[in-house]
């Protein structure tokens, strides 16, 4: 069954066109008696339309929102699960690249706040200029996007020159990542 909607002025007016034709009643103008209790009639029945309406609106599901959809989902002994924090780890990858990465050359001095050059054991795949990271995964010693700006290759170790002085000491134990032309990629 398809429910029509009116408004204030066709009840008023559907009330007015009944009178007229089914009564004797020739007092119908604005202000006078007859014409206050029919819009007193036609506004009841104008607020009684709306409170059906809020009321089918409550039995769609799809209408529903906050504590009316709660109250729903209860008539059929659901209720809604509390918000907890997420925890855990998430791993996000693209197939498209792979990690390339080297280590910092032994025999070399490590590198200290305002270095300029990084000493590492392979950088043999790395473009020639580009961005890279040092110490990922290391809150208190992490630095990068680092521009370089040139890596040599001398034989048993690389040279890789930077465009920026580093702001941290490193360790001999922290992994250089080769940034692969982006810093940004979309997940």
């Amino acid at each position: 069954m398809a429910i029509q909607i009116k408004s204030f002025n066709q009840f008023l007016g559907q009330l007015i066109r009944k009178i007229k034709a089914d009564t004797p009643i020739n007092d119908i103008n604005d202000g006078s008696a007859y014409f206050s209790l029919l819009e007193a009639v036609a506004a009841n029945d104008f607020e009684n339309n709306t409170a059906i309406l809020n009321v089918l609106e409550l039995l769609n599901i799809d209408a529903l929102r906050n504590n009316d959809l709660d109250a729903k989902a209860g008539d059929f002994g659901l209720e809604r699960r509390t918000a907890v924090q997420a925890s855990g780890f998430i791993e996000i990858g693209d197939s498209n690249i792979t990690k390339r990465s080297t280590s910092l050359f032994p025999i070399k001095p490590v590198p200290i706040i305002g270095s300029m050059q990084l000493f590492v054991n392979d950088a043999s795949g790395w473009e020639t200029t580009g961005e890279l990271y040092i110490a990922r995964g290391q809150d208190n010693r992490f630095e990068g996007p680092i521009s370089y700006t040139n890596i040599v290759d001398n034989g048993t170790f690389f040279t890789i020159e930077l465009a920026s002085a580093l702001q941290k000491d490193h360790l001999l134990s922290e992994s250089i990542i080769d940034g692969q032309g982006t810093t940004d990629r979309q997940v």
